[in-house]
Parts: structure tokens; sequence; C-alpha cells
């Protein structure tokens, strides 16, 4: 995660002063490794540093700060361009103030996830870790000793070489990927591919709204922007609310459904209008459904990426999320393409955005992601070749003779 804080912050500062548009891009392909690598580790180590019965309120509470960003970029767009008329570079340059920031905090304030630790055999740092945070989180009791941890995962065959090699790292990263469509987890992860790649379909629409809307001569499009990233705000607190509440699944098929159908009104609408001010007197529907979209896509996105983090082991996780997210970003990139040819289409693109959510909900129906709604995540993995095996750390086993039911609330769950 901090290499990719370094990275986006980096690519920002150094796009702001780019000479040249090739030096542009280059920069901004590095940034984009940058936020692959934020994406891939915020909720699976927010997962395992969570206890499980608020796993999804934390994990969802994290994932809303993505919110805060847009907002931010939002505004900056506006004052920068629509207020004060700057330049561009100006407008990069105060962009890249949130990851500097995330950077330092990171840094600074967050743990590195004692199941990690376990997992490598360094019993020493798991503790030290495990213990600050049931202390951050309130415990009082005796704290966990390395050797406890020990007892727990000394027994998991597990592996990861200390030292840098790259053929061993890909060897590593193949296996990972093995694992990934093994046969416990195959079902998990073309299901979570195939959502991620609908919703990415469906939700790259919202990239296009602002052209859409300057075409269709709706004034002031930056605010408009900024109302439609303000309405993500909603969507978060619905997954920050809802997620430990109905679970997963149900608040996942919801905001689809919310998010398919408001996006068919706007189609709709759309194609029903005649003149400018024919639409000029539908401005305010189109506007009101847009927002709907968007708070429904926040949830949808955030109940992807925490169902990700729980159903993929700890030895897989960030593997797994990046796996699954990764289908998602490219169907998008092919969708940017294929939206753009139907720019000067816009009913025929908002209809074909929503069958894209709506298909994902069926899908979710037709096959449902196992519901992991206050259950503890699983650490390894392994395939049939060596030891089947998947273990979970669960109350008893996080309690020595009884004394850890705090310390199984706080960190290994």
């Amino acid at each position: 995660m901090l290499a990719g804080l370094f990275l986006a912050s980096a690519s920002v500062l150094l796009c702001a002063g780019a000479p040249n548009v090739v030096l542009f891009v280059a920069f901004r392909f590095f940034g984009g490794l940058g936020a692959g690598a934020i994406l891939a580790s915020t909720a699976p180590l927010t997962t395992e540093l969570s206890p499980r019965e608020e796993r999804g309120f934390v994990v969802s509470f994290t994932n809303s700060f993505w919110t805060l960003g847009l907002i931010f970029t939002a505004v900056a767009a506006w004052a920068v361009f629509g207020i004060f008329d700057l330049n561009w570079r100006v407008y990069m340059a105060i962009t890249s103030l949130p990851s500097v920031c995330g950077f330092v905090l990171i840094l600074w304030l967050v743990p590195e996830s004692p199941r990690f630790f376990a997992l490598q055999g360094d019993y020493e740092r798991a503790a030290q870790s495990a213990n600050s945070i049931a202390t951050s989180l309130g415990y009082r009791g005796r704290l966990m000793k390395p050797v406890e941890i020990k007892q727990h995962y000394g027994h998991i065959f597990y592996q990861s070489s200390q030292q840098f090699n790259w053929k061993e790292k890909m060897q590593q990263a193949m296996n990972k990927l093995r694992l990934a469509y093994a046969k416990d987890l195959r079902r998990s992860t073309l299901t979570l591919q195939a959502l991620w790649t609908l919703v990415n379909i469906g939700g790259s629409i919202g990239t296009w709204l602002n052209t859409i809307f300057k075409n269709l001569h709706v004034q002031n499009v930056y605010f408009c922007f900024i109302l439609m990233n303000c309405a993500c705000i909603p969507g978060n607190i619905a997954s920050i609310v809802l997620t430990d509440r109905i679970g997963r699944n149900r608040f996942f098929g919801i905001s689809t459904l919310v998010a398919g159908a408001s996006l068919l009104c706007v189609s709709a609408i759309v194609s029903s209008v005649g003149d400018d001010e024919d639409f000029a007197n539908r401005t305010a529907a189109v506007i009101i459904c847009s927002c709907f979209f968007y708070a429904a896509l926040t949830g949808v996105y955030s109940c992807l990426y925490l169902m990700a983090s729980e159903l993929f082991p700890t030895n897989l996780r960030s593997t797994g999320v990046a796996l699954c997210s990764t289908f998602g970003r490219v169907a998008g990139l092919f969708a940017t393409f294929f939206n753009g040819s139907l720019i000067d289409r816009p009913a025929l693109l908002l209809f074909l955005g929503s069958c894209a959510l709506l298909l994902s909900l069926l899908l979710s129906i037709l096959f449902p992601l196992t519901e992991m709604k206050s259950k503890p995540v699983a650490d390894v993995c392994h395939s049939s070749e060596n030891v089947i095996e998947i273990h979970t750390c669960n109350k008893e086993e996080a309690s020595v003779s009884g004394r850890y039911h705090s310390f199984d609330r706080s960190i290994m769950t």
C-alpha cells in the first residue's frame, strides 16, 4: 500500500511538471500502477485488522474515503477551472495532496496485519501487531505472547522467501493464481470476476455523464458533477450501516437494482425529450436519477471489495482482489471506447449500461456467493498437490484456556 501511495503521489506531481504529452502519459501509467496497488491492498488489510462482527462496517467505512477523494477532485476542478481559470498543472499538483497525506498516515498509524506476520512465521511481530490493535480497541487483559500465536499458526504449511528473487517471486505469483482457480475457490473467483466485469461496464457510464450533460446543454456541468459525487455519501452510509445487518449478497442485490433502475430512468427521460427547451424542463429529474445512480453504484463497489476480501484466504487475499478487480478494469477500458462511439446516442448508451448492471443482479441471484456476515475469514488455502487446508481462527482457537474472548473480537476474526 505504501508503495502504491508513493507511486500515485509521485506520478501526479511529475505529471504537473511534464514538458510533453509522452512523458505525461508515461507518468500517468506509473500512477495507474500505484492506484492498482492501493485498491488491491486497502480492503484486504482492513479485513484482516477488523473484528468479524463489525467487518462490514469497518471495511465500508474505509472505502467511503474514496468518495471524499472524488468530492475533493470535483471541488478542485470547479475552483481551478470554473472560478479562478488557472492552469491544469495547478490542478494536478493540488490533486496529489490526498495521496501524500495517505502515505504519511498509513506509515504513522496503520500496523501490518498480524495474520501476515503469523503466516510468515514471524510470531514476535505478529504478537506486537495484534496486541497493538487489541489495545487500541479497548482490550485491557493480558497481552498475547508470540508462543501462543505459534501454537495456532505453527502447523500451517506456508512459506514465503524474505529474499527478493525475480524467478522465485514469479513462481509464487503463478502458484497463487492456480490456487485462486483451485476447486475450493474456483466458483467464487469466476463469479466475482463476472460481477466486477458487468458492474464496471455499467459503471463506466458515470465517466461519460458530464459529456452527455454538456452535449444536452445542461447548465453548470461542474456543479452537477460535484452534486453527483456528493450523492455517493448516502451510498457509503448505506454500505456502512447495512452490510453487517442484512448481509453482503442482499445489499449487493439492492444496490445493483437501484443503480440499474436509475440509469434506465435517465435513459427514458433523455429518449423522450424533444428540443433543448423540453430537456431543460426535465433537467432536475435527470440530475436526481443520476444522483441515485452514483449513490447506489458506490454501494455496489464497496460491497464487491468487501466480498472479495472476505472470500479469499489471507495468503491469497490481495492477489484475489487484484485478480477480480483487474477483470473489471479491463472490461471498463474496452467499454470506454464503446461508450465513446455511442456518445451521440445517449439514450441507447444509458440503456446498455443499465442492462449490464441489471445482468449483474441476475447473476448474483443465480450464483450467490458465500455469505460471510459475522463469519471468520480463512487464512490459508492449499492446493491438492500439497495439503488441502483452510485454516480459520475462531473464538475457541484465539482463546487460550478461555482468556482471549476480547482478543478474538479485536484481530483474529
